[in-house]
Formats: C-alpha cells, sequence, structure tokens
C-alpha cells in the first residue's frame, strides 16, 4: 500500500507516491484527482514509489481508463518520475502503452523531479512562442524556409 498525497499548483498537478503503489491505488487516485478543475499538465512523482505488484495487463487497462479522463486536458503533458531504473522503465512502458491506445496526452519520463519540472518549463516556453508566432502554419512548420 502507498501513501499518495498531491499538490496544485497554477500551472502544475502533482501526485506524490510513496511506497508500493498498487493497481487499485492508481484507479482511485486517478478518478479522484482527474478532474476539469485542474491544470491540463501533471506530475507523477515516483522517485520514492515502487510499482512491484503492476502488470502489462494492469499498465493497458490504466491506459484505457484514462483515455476517458483525460479528454479536458487539451494539449496537457504528464510527466513521470521515476527515480529507480525499475521504476523509470516500467513507466516508459506505460506511456508506449498510452500511445498505442491513442491516449490524447504528451508524456515523457524523468529520473528527478527537477529535469521534470524543467521539461514543462520548456514546453510552456515553446507554447508561448508558437502562440506568438503569426507567420502562417505552413512556413512555421517548414524545416527550408527561413523568414
Amino acid at each position: 500500500m502507498a501513501r499518495i498525497s498531491a499538490v496544485c499548483e497554477p500551472d502544475l498537478f502533482t501526485i506524490t507516491v510513496e511506497g508500493d503503489l498498487t493497481y487499485e491505488e492508481i484507479v482511485a487516485t486517478i478518478r479522484f484527482y482527474y478532474s476539469p478543475a485542474l491544470p491540463a499538465d501533471m506530475l507523477w512523482d515516483l522517485s520514492r514509489g515502487s510499482l512491484n505488484t503492476i502488470t502489462v495487463e494492469h499498465f493497458r487497462a490504466v491506459a484505457a481508463l484514462a483515455k476517458t479522463v483525460v479528454q479536458h486536458r487539451d494539449g496537457g503533458r504528464t510527466a513521470y518520475v521515476g527515480g529507480h531504473d525499475v521504476v523509470f522503465s516500467l513507466m516508459c512502458m506505460y506511456t508506449a502503452l498510452a500511445a498505442l491506445a491513442d491516449v490524447p496526452i504528451e508524456y515523457s519520463v524523468f529520473k528527478t523531479v527537477f529535469e521534470a519540472r524543467q521539461w514543462f518549463a520548456e514546453q510552456r516556453e515553446a507554447d508561448k512562442a508558437e502562440a506568438a508566432d503569426t507567420r502562417p502554419p505552413w512556413i512555421r512548420t517548414s524545416p527550408r524556409v527561413k523568414v
């Protein structure tokens, strides 16, 4: 059984896990915390957690659930922090399964919370630059056109 806590900042919702996280706890956490009132960007800090009982089938079921509850997070991103190699690798596997399930969220996995927060900051800056770019989309996306 894991200890799960959450902190909501203006641009980021962080879920921190300590101990062994079960499938049932993942489902309960998603159902409890994923709501339209929260920021689109989420951080799961598993640096002090483990996933010893989670199977591939559990991850597939979590991806199917996530697909149904993240529709309000248009343009949202989720970062997972796995401080241990096993947790890091399992979360990489989950993000691949979520992509195969067409979960409309951008995922990334990191070893530290600092790296994850840095990624969110860089993505927000890129979003602002893109929003400020008034050129037509075909010029913005073409790698050969220099303006």
